[in-house]
């Protein structure tokens, strides 16, 4: 994980979870159909959740570009929480911030806002 923050997917993540708050639940990887703010980034990303017990509620199909050391469950798959680090472009300090169970919607706001700072720097 690269540590390079994917702005465009931070804010597009965003805004679904604001738009559509029914469907957002921060505690959750994914319950019924409310997912946490890393599953719906990993869902926006094109990500597809496996749908076998017991790895339907945390795990997603892996793809190429995962990371193999994170690859685990039947057939490989991969645990959301890495897919969504990856398709974000977060390192390890920067996920776990972001995809903490305890933040609410205005902590992710401010966490994403500060991920998303770094590019306000480049166009000045």
């Amino acid at each position: 994980m690269n540590g390079m923050p994917n702005v465009e997917l931070l804010r597009a993540t965003l805004e679904y979870v604001e738009s559509h708050p029914d469907e957002w639940h921060q505690r959750h990887w994914r319950c019924d159909t409310a997912m946490c703010f890393a599953g719906h980034a990993a869902v926006l990303a094109g990500g597809v959740w496996v749908d076998s017990y017991p790895y339907e509620d945390e795990y997603m199909v892996a793809e190429d570009a995962d990371d193999d050391s994170f690859l685990q469950g039947p057939d490989g798959n991969i645990h959301v929480e890495y897919r969504a680090q990856r398709v974000l472009g977060l390192d390890a300090e920067q996920a776990d911030r972001l995809f903490s169970s305890f933040n609410d919607l205005d902590q992710i706001r401010a966490i994403v806002a500060e991920l998303c700072a770094p590019e306000a720097d480049d166009e000045t």
